[in-house]
């Protein structure tokens, strides 16, 4: 026996054990380390390894001995068959995979094993192993930590009421714990451009909205319900409206409605009167569809005798701007903002390409009055902080984060109470790095700085703004990060320029897969959520921040596909990707950068929408429902319905293959089916369900209706025909049925002695109380192969096949044989006595029963 943590077919274990493990087992690791290039020990600390010995994992966890669940920094998943090597770095994300029961990963007589192994029961006691499929990740794990009422301090779990109660930093926004409310009513009711009002925060209570164009008044309805002050006009259904001036207008998906090109102009330029700070501006984009009805002027007559007009995006910004006189940005296809008030423009453009902070956890712990703090683990002497300067010194430290820099005094509201507690900006700043780390503000500093050369870079690409024009704090920013604008707008240029460069594009695309942002088909193209976008390297995020400005809004797709070599970005739109395990396609818009063009792709009934496997790939740990998804796709590989390396099954096929395979997917999770099949559906690849439940002498001599009430029992009954017979029937050739499912009704017509206690046969059957009719659940069935030794058919059953349990009654005689999830492998030979003619029955388990094959008394 060796050691090691066994999850399934695949084995953990830590690199000081690997001459503990078998020589088949060294064998692989050793030229995994060989191709690799890496060092046991010091590169790599943890071997994961597959039963097969072909695809193994060289990880490096943090702090394996020191962390009661290490953190794993590293990645390098190998495959011999193929010499591949797939690197994954972990540093930088916010919810890596961590290592629960390490000491399994230790020798048996590993001394530290028992210290880890309390660790481990504490965690049993507590129950945080109870949701196996989620716990594997740090966010979740904290958290489950934490609602248990505990933290982990030196190695052990102390309630939080025991510890020190902490003085926390503002927590930032987080777009997983927006109201799911507010999302349903933006989604199915409210328009596009009002959504993507609302979505940058432009549209909030505080302002007014007037709708121009309002229709029947759905948005004017839905926002009024949002507590926004909203009015709108309408020439049909509300012309007796007044016409008002409001900060924000909406002319949503009225120029395209309106056939006369002079009143189409004085329509958008009505609106735009109206507003006193933005006008949103949407319109309907022609797509892949064949446009309906007859053309008439630059549009369509409908059969109804409406008037729509068709534009492309650049075609639909060039009338915006020409019409206008103003710059025109695109939020979303079809969807365009002019902003009267050049200051929210700014600020706009600023929050658009700017990453959003996730400040996870930099907390200083205060004791009732005064806080004590270490400065580092090499220093003995303790800070003490009153409790007020504490918060004083969180609430700054969240300020450095935020502005990648030290504040101003002016851009600090508490600046008088951090330099009353610390002297300067400068000292606090001194005092807390070294409390969070100097390497906390660096990365700050550096996210920063790459934001603004994003930023910069994308306002190139579009239209040079004088430094005089930015808004404050961006002067600021450009003077602390740069120096001057100059070297700004220079060091912007040089990343714009390099778009262009396919190497570097190609280099980027790399980056990004090995620190887990996305999924790369190499030299062709990175594909990768939206919300994973602002972890890109710059070049990246420049490349696609173009495609934005060209496109509008990309937050409403969820995945974006960079093209490496042809100047394309392509954005995905699926049905409720975040939800579904195996989301639909709806929508695909690339955008040509060199032609400075798009095109637009609706999946519908003319074009069949395919579907996403391995949405894993394109997401990462971070995902809220993550580890759901990866255990959804290895049950899913696990029953090898289909080759997901290969081209993936059309939608009918893939749905096919699952409900003949007695399969469902419910939620998030892959499960058996719940529906009652068609007796004359195939059952696996040789039977339906009618032949193994209209079998056996007393039901073809009663024919009666012998049918599963439980839908488990088709599922049962499935299984062991995909199991057992099947095999057999390929091995051996046609066999013959003589007793198959047995329900309740049907037991009591069978004359002689039966055990349906005992014997299968009833499958996952109920009694009248709610129990199972045979606790040992699966399924059963009795057969002969004619012309066969019934001997030779067990014996090839037993050596070749899972089964429950098998019941040789003779060499001539009809085999009994099982298949339950949880196969016991157990045979009974039914021996006949000389002198009573009864059958004595001899339990063994198989290998006993291949034993004895020569001992004549045996049979």
């Amino acid at each position: 026996m060796f050691p090691g943590k066994k999850i399934g077919d695949i084995t953990y274990f830590h690199a000081s054990v690997l001459e503990m493990m078998g020589p088949d087992i060294q064998a692989a690791v050793l030229a995994a380390v060989n191709l690799s290039g890496l060092n046991l020990g010091s590169d790599v600390n943890v071997i994961k390894i597959d039963v097969d010995l072909e695809d193994l994992s060289l990880l490096d966890y943090l702090d394996f001995f020191s962390a009661p669940f290490p953190v794993l920094l590293k990645s390098w998943r190998i495959s011999l068959p193929r010499k591949t090597v797939a690197f994954r770095n972990y540093a930088n994300s916010t919810n890596p995979p961590i290592l629960h029961r390490k000491e399994l990963l230790l020798g048996f007589d590993d001394p530290l094993r028992q210290k880890f192994r309390k660790v481990t029961l504490a965690a049993e006691s507590l129950g945080l192993f109870d949701e196996s499929k989620k716990i594997g990740y740090q966010e979740y794990w904290n958290q489950l930590v934490e609602d248990r009422g505990y933290c982990i301090v030196d190695n052990e779990f102390v309630p939080i009421a025991n510890a020190s109660e902490s003085v926390g930093l503002p927590e930032p926004f987080d777009p997983k714990k927006i109201n799911r409310h507010l999302t349903a009513l933006n989604r199915h009711s409210l328009s596009a451009p009002v959504q993507a009002l609302l979505r940058y925060n432009i549209l909030n209570s505080n302002v007014s909205f007037f709708d121009y164009g309002c229709g029947q008044g759905t948005d004017v309805k839905g926002l009024n319900e949002l507590g926004i002050i909203a009015t709108g006009w309408d020439p049909h259904f509300a012309p007796s409206a007044l016409k008002t001036s409001a900060e924000i207008v909406n002319i949503g998906f009225v120029i395209n409605v309106i056939e006369d090109i002079e009143e189409r102009i004085d329509a958008l330029q009505a609106a735009f009167s109206y507003a006193t700070k933005v006008v949103s501006i949407a319109a309907m984009l022609a797509s892949n569809s064949r446009p309906e009805g007859t053309q008439f002027g630059d549009g369509y007559v409908t059969s109804r005798n409406t008037f729509q007009k068709y534009f492309t995006q650049s075609s639909l910004r060039d009338f915006i701007e020409q019409t206008l006189d103003d710059v025109a940005i695109p939020v979303g296809p079809g969807v365009f903002l002019v902003f009267r008030d050049k200051n929210l423009e700014q600020q706009f453009i600023q929050h658009k390409f700017t990453r959003k902070i996730k400040n996870h956890t930099l907390r200083v712990r205060a004791y009732r009055d005064l806080t004590q703090i270490r400065r580092r683990r090499s220093q003995p002497e303790v800070l003490e902080l009153s409790a007020e300067d504490s918060e004083t010194l969180s609430y700054f430290w969240a300020k450095v984060i935020e502005f990648g820099r030290v504040p101003e005094l002016d851009e600090v509201e508490k600046s008088t109470d951090v330099v009353k507690a610390f002297g300067s900006t400068r000292k606090a700043l001194n005092l807390a790095c070294t409390i969070y780390t100097q390497a906390a503000y660096l990365k700050a500093h550096e996210a920063r700085k790459a934001d603004l050369i994003v930023l910069l870079a994308l306002q190139k690409f579009e239209h040079k703004k004088n430094f005089s024009s930015l808004d404050p704090r961006l002067q600021r920013d450009i003077k602390s990060f740069f120096g001057s604008f100059t070297n700004a707008t220079d060091c912007a240029t040089d990343w714009l320029f390099k778009i262009s460069d396919v190497e570097t594009i190609n280099a980027a695309c790399t980056e990004a897969f090995e620190n887990g942002n996305g999924w790369l088909e190499e030299s062709h193209a990175l594909q990768v959520h939206i919300s994973l976008v602002e972890k890109l390297p710059i070049v990246l995020r420049v490349y696609i921040g173009c495609a934005t400005i060209m496109c509008g809004d990309i937050s409403s797709f969820d995945i974006v596909k960079v093209h490496i070599r042809s100047g394309k970005v392509s954005l995905l739109l699926f049905d409720d990707f975040e939800n579904l395990p195996i989301p639909k396609l709806i929508q695909r818009v690339k955008v040509k950068l060199r032609q400075q063009d798009l095109e637009i792709f609706n999946y519908g009934d003319e074009f069949k929408p395919p579907l996403l496997f391995n949405k894993s790939r394109f997401i990462n740990e971070e995902f809220f429902n993550y580890a759901e998804q990866i255990a959804f796709e290895e049950a899913l590989v696990q029953h090898h319905f289909f080759d997901l390396s290969e081209q993936s099954p059309d939608e009918n096929k893939f749905w096919s293959v699952l409900r003949s395979a007695r399969f469902e997917i419910v939620g998030m999770e892959l499960t058996r089916s719940s529906t009652v099949p068609l007796l004359d559906d195939p059952c696996g690849a040789n039977f339906t369900y009618r032949h193994l439940i209209e079998c056996g002498e007393t039901q073809n001599k009663s024919r009666h209706a012998n049918l599963p009430i439980e839908p488990d029992s088709y599922t049962a009954i499935h299984d062991l025909a995909v199991n057992v017979l099947d095999p057999v029937i390929e091995y051996f050739g046609a066999i013959k049925l003589t007793y198959g499912f047995c329900s309740h009704g049907l037991s009591k017509l069978i004359s002689g002695k039966n055990a349906p206690k005992l014997d299968q046969h009833s499958a996952h059957e109920k009694n009248k109380s709610g129990a199972y009719i045979c606790s040992r659940l699966g399924a059963a069935v009795d057969f002969i192969v004619e012309d066969e030794d019934m001997l030779e058919v067990a014996n090839w059953i037993v050596s070749n096949l899972n089964f429950d349990r098998v019941y040789f009654y003779g060499r001539d005689k009809p085999l009994h044989v099982s298949f339950s999830l949880n196969p016991s492998a157990q045979v009974t030979v039914m021996k006949s006595d000389l002198h009573t003619n009864r059958r004595i029955p001899r339990t063994m388990l198989k290998k006993d029963f291949l034993q004895r094959q020569g001992d004549n008394k045996f049979i």
